[in-house]
């Protein structure tokens, strides 16, 4: 019985928190979309080639938006790497990018606070700038000495995936025009929009997202209200420790930026500080195997020590102006916190989330069963020709 009632609450959580974010969700999917299919790949090519702060300061600014994720965002740097982006534009762009988008904006909006919703951005922005400075300065003396760039005047951009998922990991690339029969019109945009908002996005976010929501409405069920305000940073860790402790969970973890903040969410409710909230959200994102491993190979070995490094310290020093100025306080409501919901809107808008994430991740299982069931396996001439078969 205890244990049924477990999951009943465990159930109701995840259902809870679903129906606080699904409205802010959907807007951030619509979003995402919008600036995918709008935003040509020459323009990030035009505009992220070169060296110097300038060329650090627009990678920065330009990448934030972008609905790429942690592993997609690799195939897309390197390719601007090959179109002439420098070494420090490139690590900004690897970090601004994954590190924020417009779904973990209005979801972070809807269940944490509208500040943190807006020091999220700034806060991704800023270690972008501080480890492309860094990166940028430490490599002037290789900077004249690089390899050509590769000329991509009209390259386009395919934001086909956002690589959360094994469905569509490391997709997003830089395509040329060759590849493009001809300019798509502005119908043809608004529908690839749509594509990618709410089938793309969910297909890519959707594993993570639900493994992020079963996690968040796991430690809601489990975890009293206050006890980690008493007992982790109350206690031997403090508000310090604490921020330490989720830059050491984060970095190694493989997280993107729209799943991350139910976890952070749920963790905030439960009494962690703002500040260490905030360094997760940074951290997890921007750090992970596959992203180091690049950025060892491209960049260079001095350029992933400062990689790690700034967006270390950057994000520490963030989390102690959030517990400085952000209230404890947070939107994901004592509802949720209870497992119950209100309203309709709500209600209805988690059941379209589900359903999207849910169906995102099982189409590509779905076609790959369909595949290995029904497409007739091509037949060798050893078969043909051998009188046993």
């Amino acid at each position: 019985m205890v244990v049924t009632d477990f999951i009943v609450s465990w159930i109701q959580a995840c259902w809870a928190i679903l129906a606080e974010a699904g409205v802010w969700l959907l807007l951030g999917f619509v979003m995402g979309g919008l600036i995918a299919s709008f935003v040509p790949g020459k323009f990030l090519v035009r505009h992220l080639g070169g060296h110097g702060i300038f060329s650090v300061l627009k990678a920065s600014l330009i990448g934030a938006p972008l609905p790429l994720c942690s592993c997609s965002v690799i195939p897309t740097v390197a390719g601007l790497r090959r179109a002439g982006a420098g070494k420090g534009g490139a690590a900004a762009f690897a970090i601004a990018t994954p590190e924020v988008d417009a779904p973990s904006v209005s979801i972070t909006w809807a269940m944490v606070n509208w500040q943190m919703a807006l020091l999220r951005p700034v806060a991704a922005v800023l270690s972008a700038l501080v480890v492309g400075i860094f990166i940028d300065k430490t490599d002037n003396e290789n900077a004249e000495t690089e390899s050509a760039p590769v000329p991509v005047p009209d390259a386009e951009f395919n934001k086909t995936s956002c690589g959360c998922s094994s469905g569509g990991c490391c997709s997003g690339e830089l395509t040329s025009p060759a590849e493009s029969a001809s300019a798509p019109s502005f119908l043809s945009k608004l529908y690839s929009a749509g594509k990618h908002a709410f089938v793309e996005l969910p297909r890519d976010l959707g594993v993570w997202m639900l493994v992020g929501i079963a996690i968040s409405g796991l430690l809601i069920a489990l975890i009293p209200d206050g006890w980690i305000e008493a007992h982790v940073e109350g206690g031997k860790l403090g508000t310090a420790g604490s921020m330490l402790l989720m830059l050491v969970i984060g970095i190694p973890w493989y997280i993107c930026a729209t799943s991350s903040t139910p976890l952070a969410a749920a963790l905030m409710a439960k009494g962690l500080s703002p500040g260490a909230g905030l360094v997760f959200l940074l951290a997890g994102p921007a750090t992970n195997p596959a992203t180091m491993g690049w950025v060892w190979r491209d960049l260079g070995k001095k350029a992933l020590v400062i990689y790690i490094a700034g967006i270390s310290v950057v994000a520490l020093l963030v989390g102690m102006l959030a517990n400085l100025f952000l209230p404890r306080t947070i939107n994901l409501s004592s509802e949720a916190l209870q497992g119950e919901t209100t309203g309709i809107l709500p209600s209805v808008a988690a059941g379209v989330v589900l359903f999207l994430l849910i169906w995102g991740v099982s189409k590509p299982l779905i076609s790959a069963v369909r595949v290995k069931l029904f497409v007739a396996k091509p037949v060798t001439v050893a078969e043909v020709t051998d009188p046993d078969q």
